[in-house]
């Protein structure tokens, strides 16, 4: 049972929803787009990828490859988040 589902299981009497399925439906729908959406605005550019791993510096000298990888993976994970 999606959230829309239930919300309206909350505030329609069943015996009424036959009417109010096309509205669901919709609703289910529209709320997909919104996600969607809004996942696919989380990017970041070439350009800002470049100058944050200019700008990145964690310290470390004697890191392996795969360790540098996982840093810049966690710093691209928190520039996401700040989207």
């Amino acid at each position: 049972m999606t959230s829309i589902e239930w919300l309206i299981d909350q505030l329609i009497p069943e015996d009424q929803h036959e009417g109010i399925m096309d509205i669901i439906e919709d609703a289910k729908e529209r709320h997909k787009q919104e996600m969607a959406t809004n996942c696919s605005q989380l990017e970041i550019s070439d350009e800002e990828i470049y100058t944050g791993s200019i700008e990145y510096d964690n310290a470390a000298i004697y890191e392996t490859p795969i360790g540098h990888f996982i840093s810049g993976a966690k710093w691209y994970r928190e520039q996401l988040k700040q989207l």
